[in-house]
């Protein structure tokens, strides 16, 4: 019997696999995977989790073409331990990424100039959450471009860490079920996966700001928003999930971040109800 686990939204399958990639196709998720496994069996063997190391090392994590988003993730065991990750949500995820580190280097260089920074982006939370975004190592605000690539690095590197740990809880905790499951079963097997990232992150400072979840769902809303014939039913279950990430993230940045994606939630929500209705209309 097949087994699997869903990450808060889902994903699967070609046969890219992460250490096949090459530079014209995802050379620098290649990389943040590659770095997020191995910080991870140093860490585990560190601390002396000595199997669960193991089990880390022994995952293979493929990146899929095959699967259409909502779906971001999935831990397999049935013929080998597997990861699957979207090849489609790690397009929309670095597209993401690189247009909010471009705007977070743009208004941090405004930020003592609050009426060109309005007049840059009316989102005031981005705004305040541009301003609030940690200096990366390595790299001062004067330096543009070098800066907004170590943002984009970062951004990317939270979103990552937040699914592959996740899938990588599955693995460590056996918490998988099949595709027949029961609600509990699913809800049981996702509880124990997440507890196990949950308690990684906080021992190692994983994520320490809460927005890797975030960016994830945020990237698929900028994706799925733009197919609004088919985006509503995938706009209910992000509004869902986004409720939940950012009622349980504490930071200030989370925070901000959270109040800026939800207010484009909320215009893609209605967007799409006022194509619905026009839709239904045409046809009656």
């Amino acid at each position: 019997m097949k087994t699997h686990s869903t990450f808060v939204i889902l994903l699967i399958l070609c046969v890219y696999r992460a250490d096949a990639l090459t530079p014209k196709t995802f050379g620098d998720v290649e990389d943040k995977i590659s770095e997020i496994k191995t910080s991870a069996i140093i860490n585990q063997n560190e601390t002396n989790h000595i199997s669960k190391a193991v089990i880390i090392g022994s995952t293979n994590v493929i990146i899929s073409d095959n699967l259409p988003l909502p779906r971001v993730a999935m831990a397999l065991n049935d013929n080998g331990r597997e990861i699957i990750i979207s090849a489609v949500f790690i397009r929309a995820l670095r597209h993401y990424c690189r247009r909010l580190a471009n705007d977070i280097v743009a208004l941090k260089r405004f930020s003592n100039k609050p009426s060109v920074a309005r007049r840059l982006h009316r989102d005031t939370q981005l705004t305040k959450f541009a301003e609030a975004f940690p200096l990366v190592d390595k790299y001062s605000a004067t330096d543009t471009y070098d800066y907004g690539d170590a943002v984009y690095e970062r951004l990317l590197d939270v979103s990552l860490s937040d699914i592959l740990l996740h899938e990588f809880g599955h693995h460590t905790e056996d918490a998988f079920h099949s595709f027949r499951a029961t609600q509990l079963a699913i809800s049981n097997a996702e509880k124990e996966a997440e507890r196990w990232s949950s308690n990684y992150k906080a021992t190692f400072a994983i994520d320490e700001y809460e927005i890797g979840r975030i960016v994830t769902l945020a990237a698929v809303l900028e994706f799925v928003t733009r197919d609004t014939e088919n985006s509503q039913h995938i706009l209910h279950w992000l509004s869902y999930n986004l409720d939940i990430s950012c009622n349980s993230a504490q930071s200030l940045l989370s925070s901000y971040l959270c109040d800026s994606v939800k207010h484009k939630m909320e215009r893609s929500l209605v967007d799409s109800n006022k194509y619905y209705v026009s839709h239904r209309t045409r046809v009656q």
